[in-house]
């Protein structure tokens, strides 16, 4: 009887684990990109968040355009979204005024609600409107409106991406500055 040789089938335990730590360095890989999109796509969302909170309080200004006229002035309405001071009786069945004197309460109380919504939109969302000839020469910490005579109106709005590496590095593109993490974009009036 003649015994026959058996050729050796299947793959060794060596070339098993190879193939494993080949695979899972793909797919490491793949879930650094995953991570990496979608920590991009939340920025996406806060800069679509950002202009149109800034599209919607530029309305609300052009809404009265009697107090547009008298930001920055001594006697006016503060449009600093920092300093709105809501009105009381504004949101009761008589309503606001729209007039440009501290108790008219409509430019208040709409600055006050868009600085809460900007507080609960956006990570440390903070904004205001003002006068400045150069938009994009500051950051959250220091808005630097220059209150200039003929400059435009703009509104400005920071936020936190501090998580995102590439957003601290923005430069005056397309509206938007940032430094050490904080975001800002602004638009005209």
């Amino acid at each position: 009887m003649m015994i026959k040789s058996l050729k050796q089938q299947g793959f060794s335990l060596i070339e098993v684990l190879v193939t494993m730590l080949v695979l899972s360095i793909g797919l490491f890989g793949m879930l650094s990109v995953i991570i990496t999109s979608l920590k991009m796509n939340s920025s996406s969302v806060y800069r679509s968040i950002a202009s149109q909170q800034a599209h919607a309080i530029a309305e609300v200004m052009r809404a009265n355009p009697t107090a547009i006229g008298t930001i920055n002035a001594a006697t006016a309405v503060t449009f600093s979204a920092a300093s709105a001071v809501p009105v009381a009786g504004c949101l009761q069945v008589a309503g606001c005024t729209r007039g440009t004197s501290s108790t008219a309460g409509y430019v208040q109380n709409a600055l006050q609600m868009w600085k809460d919504q900007l507080a609960g939109l956006l990570p440390n969302g903070t904004g205001t409107v003002c006068q400045d000839s150069t938009p994009n020469d500051g950051t959250s910490a220091n808005w630097l409106c220059d209150s200039a005579v003929n400059a435009p109106y703009v509104v400005k709005i920071c936020w936190n991406e501090s998580r995102i590496a590439a957003s601290s590095s923005v430069s005056g593109t397309a509206g938007t500055f940032g430094t050490g993490g904080a975001l800002c974009t602004y638009t005209n009036l």
